[in-house]
């Protein structure tokens, strides 16, 4: 991650998307996102996490791009969300 923050283009791109409104929403998802985990909720942890990529996707790269997320099952197969 560190390396991929490194590079100029995620410099570019996140400047260009950031701001205080989406900074705001962020921390709320970041906290969400800790607070299932502290409330041991692996579906509300994985629900507030795919939240958060999917609003950083659309932030970086627009509403129409496709971001295809999926977890794994407690069966150990993954399953698309």
């Amino acid at each position: 991650v560190n390396a991929i923050r490194a590079q100029r283009q995620w410099g570019e791109t996140r400047a260009r998307t950031l701001n205080p409104e989406r900074q705001a929403a962020y921390v709320s998802q970041h906290r969400a996102i800790a607070s299932a985990i502290d409330r041991r909720d692996p579906p509300g942890a994985a629900a507030a996490m795919r939240n958060h990529l999917v609003a950083v996707n659309r932030a970086m790269v627009g509403d129409t791009a496709d971001l295809s997320l999926s977890i794994l099952s407690d069966d150990g197969d993954r399953h698309a969300s």
